[in-house]
């Protein structure tokens, strides 16, 4: 799954937890894709 403008959304979190491992998050903010991999190491996703 390709998540273009990812932003703050929890789509990537849904997605794995239904199942989906195979997922890649995009956005043009630095500053939303820092925040996002924060958010996901800290639920313990990699």
């Amino acid at each position: 799954v390709l998540e273009l403008g990812c932003g703050s959304s929890q789509l990537c979190e849904n997605l794995y937890k239904d199942g989906i491992t195979n997922i890649t998050c995009i956005d043009l903010s630095a500053v939303a894709v820092e925040k996002m991999r924060k958010r996901l190491r800290e639920m313990g996703y990699n």
